[in-house]
């Protein structure tokens, strides 16, 4: 496979890793299960379930870096 090609199918790959990925992620069973379609209250919901584990794990490291500050002092 020569370069070129191999780039051409490496790029197409991806694209379609791109657009596919999004539907998978929609499919979870609270969301397959319904016949109506996505609304914005699913997009909420698949947000914070993708966000506040983020959310979480900060105010964790922030309470745990201000805990090892006041005891350097």
């Amino acid at each position: 496979m020569s370069g070129s090609l191999a780039r051409w199918v490496t790029q197409v790959l991806t694209a379609l890793w791109v657009v596919l990925i999004p539907a998978v992620a929609l499919a979870c069973p609270a969301c397959a299960g319904r016949d109506g379609g996505t609304s914005l209250k699913t997009f909420a919901v698949l947000a914070s379930m993708v966000f506040v584990p983020f959310l979480v794990a900060g105010v964790i490291i922030k309470i745990v870096r201000d805990i090892q500050s006041d005891s350097s002092r």
